[in-house]
């Protein structure tokens, strides 16, 4: 067997991974994250070698994805609480804007992979109980256990039967502030708008709306990604305003869309919006006709590639005074 265990980091990564262990070791040896370079190597005599083989990764690389694809790797994908990933790799040291750019990538990735046919999405929605997720790990692997080996990796993953929360069964393993994190205000406004459609794609493979709030864009007259400020000077030379903040999106159509306010020094300003991959998806230019609060928006096509994208908000030709005003950067899938 060779078995393919991906999702953003978490408890319910670290349970899922170490219960789909224990329970094919209980039927074959098992080599965990053989050759685990991110390159997929199929076995040259797959029905001459007995060990199970086991990877396990955050983020599904182009190699893993295509033998999911091809149907010749099975995979478990696992869609942790969108604030459990947050605070796990938060609490390992890493910011906001960069612990957003990973889980984004992660879930963004195992989201092209839920309609495969050899993957099983497992989530922690509370659409399955612990038991019922257990079972069905079980009838994915093809791993025949009888009663009494089936007890034993119950008690050892604290799921006591039929109704056990995964909740309560990842309590067994995990901190309490690991499986219900408690986040700050500001966090929690980043989680919902950012995370929760990303790891709504992870776990269901449809897109979702999506919004990328000024806190994860960067102020283009600073250097080292120093946040964008709520209001920008925009006096000076033609340049970028408002640039990232690499985040993954879904491929297909989005209607890109943003609210500015300008000041009425503003006026004549020629400014672009502009959403950039490895080439230019999309966007368009715009001359400010007066001050006020003012909608603007863009329709942009993603490819499906693995490269994070960026927003550009530039100002076309050189001011000598005005200001500007930026929420956030949202998109809205479209059909097509």
């Amino acid at each position: 067997m060779d078995l393919l265990i991906a999702g953003p980091p978490g408890p319910m990564m670290r349970w899922v991974s170490a219960l789909a262990g224990a329970a094919v070791a209980m039927v074959q040896p098992v080599l965990e994250n053989a050759g685990a370079d991110d390159v997929w190597i199929p076995r040259v005599t797959p029905e001459a070698e007995p060990t199970a083989r086991i990877f396990t990764t955050q983020c599904v690389s182009e190699s893993f994805a295509a033998a999911v694809r091809a149907g010749v790797l099975r995979a478990v994908l696992v869609v942790d609480q969108p604030a459990s990933s947050y605070h796990d790799v938060r609490a390992a040291g890493h910011g906001p804007v960069p612990a957003l750019r990973h889980l984004v990538s992660c879930a963004t990735a195992q989201g092209e992979l839920v309609a495969c046919p050899g993957a099983l999405t497992l989530t922690r929605d509370g659409r399955r109980d612990a038991a019922q997720t257990l079972g069905a790990l079980l009838d994915h692997l093809g791993v025949p256990l009888d009663a009494g080996a089936l007890a034993d990796l119950s008690a050892r993953f604290g799921i006591a039967g039929g109704g056990t929360g995964l909740d309560a069964a990842l309590l067994g393993s995990e901190p309490p502030e690991a499986v219900h994190p408690v986040l700050t205000a500001e966090d929690e406004a980043l989680v919902r708008a950012v995370l929760v459609p990303a790891f709504g794609y992870g776990g269901i493979g449809v897109r979702l709306k999506v919004v990328w709030p000024r806190g994860c864009l960067f102020w283009g007259d600073r250097p080292n990604d120093e946040p964008a400020p709520r209001i920008i000077e925009m006096t000076g030379r033609a340049r970028n305003l408002v640039y990232g903040p690499y985040f993954r999106l879904p491929p297909g159509r989005w209607r890109m869309g943003t609210t500015l306010a300008f000041s009425p020094s503003a006026r004549r300003a020629r400014l672009a919006l502009c959403l950039f991959g490895p080439d230019h998806l999309g966007g368009g230019q715009f001359t400010v006709e007066r001050a006020g609060v003012f909608a603007a928006s863009a329709m942009v096509v993603v490819p499906p590639a693995r490269e994070g994208l960026e927003i550009r908000l530039s100002l076309e030709h050189g001011a000598i005074e005005g200001e500007l005003g930026l929420d956030g950067i949202s998109f809205t899938p479209e059909p097509g």
